[in-house]
């Protein structure tokens, strides 16, 4: 049996409508004739139902999308570019003269990892359902990544009482007129977003969401937790509810301290 052909019945759809194309009708062809072929295309469809099965009514927990998506983007700032390097002439040969063999190869490695991912998740479950419990660090590098790309221009802000459940935090200089906003995903959590009149070219957002934080004070920092010299964060925690800080601008480090209310001493 051609290398091609091997490869078309690997690939054959398991339903009879998608194989109406040149190739597949070959493999089918090539299955009613070949018994060993078909017991190896048997145990593929076989092994696809059985992950089919263990993953269609697995629910994903709340706000896992937006936990995943705030570490991707926190890992990806911080990865290095990968190298253009060549793979070896011996590997390459090695899949050239066995290209069947390497596909196999890669159908099992593949299949294996689905398996072992499901367990995973199987193990894991109940901690996913938790809620995580960050540290300030982390924590302020995830929201400054994400604030990046929270445009509060294109958002419907609201000039009402915000729900009480997010008070505005204390230390932070008060706005005039609160224009706050709900975010139904920030970082995996319901936040709103009090916007601060800017200062200097600097823009700045208050978010405060029901975050578990290991180490933080209940009082704004001095100087921000984390800065990505756009956007620089300070994260503190009051009540059990999660405060953050967001000054994005050319010099935000600098700016940050510009919203903070500052100290009152009394007269003697």
């Amino acid at each position: 049996m051609s290398p091609e052909l091997r490869a078309a019945v690997e690939a054959l759809p398991l339903s009879a409508n998608g194989r109406t194309d040149p190739a597949s009708m070959e493999a089918v062809r090539a299955l009613a004739e070949d018994e060993r072929l078909r017991a190896s295309f048997e145990r593929i469809r076989d092994l696809d139902h059985r992950i089919a099965a263990l993953v269609h009514d697995v629910p994903l927990p709340d706000g896992l999308a937006g936990r995943v998506a705030a570490t991707v983007a926190s890992a990806s700032a911080r990865a290095p570019l990968a190298p253009n390097v060549s793979a070896p002439a011996s590997l390459v040969r090695s899949d050239q003269s066995h290209p069947g063999r390497s596909r196999r190869w890669w159908l099992a490695a593949g299949a294996g990892a689905i398996v072992a991912s499901i367990a995973l998740l199987a193990m894991t479950f109940p901690q996913w359902t938790a809620d995580p419990v960050w540290n300030s660090a982390q924590l302020a590098e995830a929201a400054a990544h994400f604030c990046l790309s929270d445009d509060a221009a294109k958002a419907e802000l609201r000039t009402d009482s915000p729900p009480t459940d997010y008070p505005f935090g204390r230390g932070v200089v008060s706005p005039a007129a609160v224009r706050w906003r709900l975010i139904s995903d920030f970082l995996g959590q319901t936040a709103v977003a009090y916007e601060l009149p800017s200062i200097g070219g600097h823009r700045a957002t208050l978010y405060v969401a029901r975050i578990n934080l290991s180490d933080t004070t209940d009082t704004p920092p001095q100087q921000p937790d984390f800065s990505t010299g756009r956007c620089a964060v300070a994260v503190w925690q009051r009540g059990g509810i999660a405060y953050l800080l967001a000054v994005i601008g050319d010099q935000p480090d600098l700016a940050y301290p510009w919203f903070l209310e500052r100290p009152t001493t009394p007269l003697t």
